[in-house]
């Protein structure tokens, strides 16, 4: 990758809003270069970071993944920063009655009465199979979970299908379509939670290493972190 104008950064969806408000917040300062904001599955970002195939210069991604990357000499430990945490929330069509989640009971009773049951095939739709299955509820709500992709195919079914759908995943991704026909729930119960924290790192193959340094340092300030905030992740 030889330098450029411009700074590219890969992120996981989850970390993406923030990313994207982070990078307008930076431009709009007038600091160059321009930042661009891409997205894929975290899990294949890490796989094409390992690879040598990502043309990004900066990832974003679940702390672990940064981990393993800093580890096999495909990312730069010095720099790194951590983004912050993204808990796991229900959510309704805009306009249905919010479901409680908020303790054991009330989520089982909002899965029971739920009329599709919709969840990713990423992590967290695997997670919460799993919640479905500790509380005994799996055999009778089987038939009417319904498992997309992405998150955004999730939100984009479930702003369209008649009210009784109840939806799961990351609180930054639900927040992202909150007017968009969404309507967050709140946060699963935190015996059930699972609160993932994401770091960002400068890729080994960058030849931009100064800028994304200094982008780097930027996240770290309180404007950045306020824009991570509000798009859903805890800092």
């Amino acid at each position: 990758m030889t330098a450029t104008s411009v700074l590219t950064v890969a992120s996981a969806g989850s970390t993406l809003f923030g990313a994207r408000k982070a990078a307008a917040l930076y431009s709009a300062s007038g600091t160059a270069p321009a930042i661009d904001v891409a997205t894929d599955h975290g899990h294949l970002l890490h796989e094409q970071a390992r690879a040598g195939t990502l043309a990004a210069d900066i990832v974003m991604l679940p702390s672990d993944m940064i981990d393993d990357l800093v580890a096999g000499g495909h990312a730069l430990e010095a720099g790194r920063i951590a983004l912050g945490s993204v808990n796991i929330g229900a959510a309704v069509r805009t306009g249905a009655s919010l479901a409680d989640v908020s303790d054991r009971g009330a989520l089982a009773n909002a899965l029971l009465r739920a009329t599709e049951i919709v969840l990713t095939l990423a992590p967290t739709g695997e997670h919460m199979m799993g919640v479905i299955a500790n509380l005994d509820l799996l055999p009778d709500v089987e038939s009417r979970i319904r498992r997309f992709d992405k998150s955004v195919q999730v939100n984009a079914y479930l702003a369209d299908v008649p009210a009784g759908a109840l939806a799961f995943g990351p609180a930054t991704e639900i927040l992202a379509w909150c007017d968009k026909g969404v309507a967050w729930c709140g946060p699963i119960l935190e015996a059930f939670q699972v609160v993932l924290p994401y770091a960002a790192a400068i890729l080994d193959a960058s030849r931009n290493k100064a800028a994304a340094q200094t982008f780097l340092t930027f996240l770290a300030s309180p404007e950045a972190r306020a824009a991570f905030a509000e798009t859903g992740v805890s800092t």
